[in-house]
């Protein structure tokens, strides 16, 4: 995800009162991103339900197969993350 972008999507948490930012205390460059009470609780609410739709998701493979489709997700994120990195230089 782009500086830009993630940005963004902090500033929409911010408006809705899930996070705060704070500055850093030894890098003025440096922004603390800090869960509120209301994010803390969405992300309680929220863990169980993406933990029955990964079970969901997955159920019908093999531990093996779930490594190897775990490991695949962490290099396309990984790519990604590369591309855009590179077009935010240009």
């Amino acid at each position: 995800m782009s500086y830009s972008s993630l940005s963004g999507v902090i500033d929409r948490m911010t408006k809705a009162e899930l996070v705060t930012r704070q500055q850093g205390t030894t890098d003025a460059r440096v922004q603390n991103v800090i869960l509120l009470a209301k994010g803390r609780e969405l992300a309680q609410r929220s863990a169980s339900k993406v933990r029955n739709i990964n079970h969901a998701l997955l159920k019908k493979f093999t531990l093996d197969e779930q490594e190897t489709i775990a490991r695949f997700l962490m290099h396309v994120t990984q790519n990604a993350e590369n591309i855009v990195s590179e077009k935010e230089r240009f």
